[in-house]
């Protein structure tokens, strides 16, 4: 009596994709790429692969999917959320826009202004160096680092501000304003901030004030004439007095 032996039925089973066209805030309706994506990504890992094709930054981006047609299907808003979660098909388009993302022609002056950020703007931005290094304590931003850097700012105060003497002429020398001169009034600590001070009454109204702060009088100066300035802006010296055409706003 013969047998046979049951058949046996093997299964593979692939990921489920979604074919879409990428487009961009700047080509909206042109397609950089087509690209196969798997359902199961969430919509985080499809922004992170999505920065690598566009340049569009991952943290900032948003996803819209668009019909065939330019017609809007929906946004994928929830970074937690699969792919696979909203009603995507084969064919759609996925526009990725970036507002901190700023189309320029290809030149080298535009270039350079793509890239121009004010500090501000840098150090509120997500996913730079500057962030990465802040959140985790890295290089100048750790503790450790910041407080020998501090104690090497404030012996280097220390000796330049016993060079300095009541009466001497001087030259101010503040980054990115113009060099003023006046005379040395006073130096030390003061009560309106941290650190050692030098109180100087500037040859022309360029100061923020008349050597009093806060109620209290350090020195004696016309109003706009006196300024405080750290030590190591501070040259003293034979200095005749100049002009200045140009408002300098980086003292107290």
């Amino acid at each position: 009596m013969s047998s046979t032996a049951p058949s046996e039925t093997y299964q593979i089973i692939t990921p489920d994709f979604v074919e879409v066209s990428v487009a961009t805030d700047g080509t909206k309706t042109s397609s950089l790429v087509v690209k196969k994506f798997q359902k199961d990504l969430t919509v985080w890992d499809l922004k992170q692969r999505l920065e690598l094709i566009t340049g569009r930054n991952a943290n900032t981006m948003s996803i819209t999917a668009l019909s065939p047609e330019g017609e809007l299907i929906c946004k994928l808003v929830e970074n937690y959320k699969l792919v696979g979660s909203y009603p995507l098909s084969n064919g759609v388009q996925l526009l990725v826009e970036d507002p901190m993302y700023e189309e320029a022609d290809e030149n080298e002056e535009d270039l350079d202004k793509r890239f121009q950020l004010s500090e501000e703007q840098y150090s509120n931005r997500r996913g730079t160096l500057k962030e990465f290094l802040k959140r985790n304590k890295l290089g100048k931003y750790n503790p450790e680092i910041i407080k020998e850097e501090r104690k090497r700012a404030e012996a280097k105060d220390n000796e330049i501000i016993n060079t300095v003497k009541i009466g001497q002429r001087c030259e101010v020398n503040i980054p990115n304003q113009v060099a003023k001169r006046g005379v040395v009034m006073f130096k030390g600590n003061v009560k309106f901030t941290e650190g050692l001070w030098v109180g100087v009454k500037y040859d022309e109204p360029f100061g923020k004030n008349d050597g009093t702060v806060n109620g209290v009088k350090y020195f004696e100066a016309p109003p706009n004439y006196g300024a405080f300035v750290k030590p190591s802006y501070v040259k003293v010296g034979d200095y005749p007095e100049i002009t200045c055409d140009l408002e300098c706003d980086d003292e107290f």
